[in-house]
Formats: C-alpha cells, sequence, structure tokens
C-alpha cells in the first residue's frame, strides 16, 4: 500500500514511543498512537512530518519501532501531531 502523501495513525513499541516523545516532543505516555503525515516510506521505515515550537521537522521512524500503521479511508481527515 502506498503511504506517501497521506495522513495515518501510527502505533509505536515502547523504544519507538520514547524516541518520538524525545525528537518530535509529542507525549505518548496515554497512547501508544501518534498522527503524521507521511513524506516517504521506504525500506527503512516512515520519514514523516511533525511541528515543533521552532517550526517543522522531518522524522525518520523505522519500521522496527512501528506495531501497526492505521490509514483513514473516506472518513474526515487527521491533523498532524503538533507538539
Amino acid at each position: 500500500m502506498e503511504l506517501n502523501k497521506q495522513n495515518v495513525a501510527v502505533f509505536l513499541r515502547g523504544e519507538g514511543r520514547s524516541a518520538v516523545e524525545l525528537a518530535a516532543g509529542i507525549s505518548m505516555r496515554d497512547s501508544p498512537m501518534a498522527y503524521f503525515y507521511v513524506l516517504e516510506s521506504d525500506g527503512t521505515g516512515l520519514w514523516v512530518s511533525t511541528r515543533k515550537q521552532d517550526g517543522e521537522h522531518q522524522l525518520l521512524i523505522p519500521w522496527d519501532c512501528i506495531l501497526a500503521v492505521d490509514v483513514p479511508v473516506g472518513g474526515t481527515p487527521v491533523e498532524e501531531s503538533v507538539a
């Protein structure tokens, strides 16, 4: 499935949650899920866009940190996680 240029919900493993919290400044204590806009996907993982107080950042989330990816179809679009 093509994930590029789509808003998705990403469910992360424990170490992936910790890394995203540090890198993107997103609190994931209550849920293993975060919403992202996928810039590109490749054999390494998902390149996603996230906004922080100092502007937009691009973040690589490796596949081995990802439990599942939920792609909304035909519903209300999701928004990127904003720290």
